[in-house]
């Protein structure tokens, strides 16, 4: 990646992660809701629901931009294996969160159409959510959801080993996967949201330290010295 590139990436990186923590403190039901308590939130805050989906694809789209970033960091042996599959792990996961996305605007039309319309049964709305309960879905979000996280933890992993940042940086991003064990046991909606978004505040903490680390005069002048060296004949 040409080095004058480096910054950009790296702005893309902080812009994605501040993007998924703006949608969740959007997100007007907790991370635990099942999809016929959605049905209902999406039909009540349709204007929410919507920024909550456009930020969460266009979050997805820049960490994506974001990797190229995290991939100068492990110019070294140390920990190189461990990043280069993290950051690909990682993309798959942020591709699943851009589908998410998608799922979520679909999400919302349907719960306009179904709670919205005098002209709906109960029948019909137990069918959509009946749907929305469908193994093969769950299946797929699921996947892209631990991809996300795997991705996540490798990059931690191999930036621990490779200590192109400060200890603090991968210590944030293991904090927000600490955080990530914690969530399913909290049943209050209130507790919920407080405990998802200070999670992903730790991620944007720590992809924040990154970014800082991918951008450092040292690092950047390692870079073009790197690109600069010639080949020998």
């Amino acid at each position: 990646m040409r080095s004058d590139w480096v910054p950009v990436s790296a702005a893309a990186l902080v812009a994605g992660v501040m993007a998924l923590v703006l949608a969740q403190m959007l997100n007007p039901s907790g991370p635990n809701a099942s999809p016929a308590d959605q049905l209902i939130v999406a039909s009540a805050n349709p204007g929410r629901w919507l920024a909550m989906s456009v930020l969460f694809f266009g979050g997805a789209v820049s960490l994506i931009l974001g990797m190229p970033a995290v991939l100068t960091l492990f110019d070294s042996a140390r920990g190189r294996g461990l990043g280069l599959v993290g950051v690909v792990v990682f993309t798959v996961g942020c591709v699943g969160v851009a589908a998410m996305a998608a799922l979520m605007l679909m999400f919302r039309a349907l719960a306009l159409e179904a709670l919205s319309s005098d002209r709906v049964e109960g029948t019909e709305l137990l069918l959509v959510s009946a749907s929305l309960e469908n193994t093969g879905l769950k299946v797929m979000l699921t996947l892209w959801g631990w991809g996300f996280l795997a991705g996540v933890l490798l990059i931690a992993l191999g930036l621990l080993r490779s200590k192109a940042t400060a200890a603090w940086v991968p210590g944030l991003i293991l904090l927000f996967l600490a955080e990530q064990v914690v969530l399913p046991v909290v049943h209050a909606d209130s507790a919920e949201k407080v405990v998802a978004s200070l999670g992903l505040m730790l991620l944007a903490a720590g992809f924040t330290g990154v970014a800082m680390a991918a951008t450092a005069p040292e690092r950047r002048v390692r870079v073009v010295g790197t690109l600069r060296r010639p080949v020998a004949s």
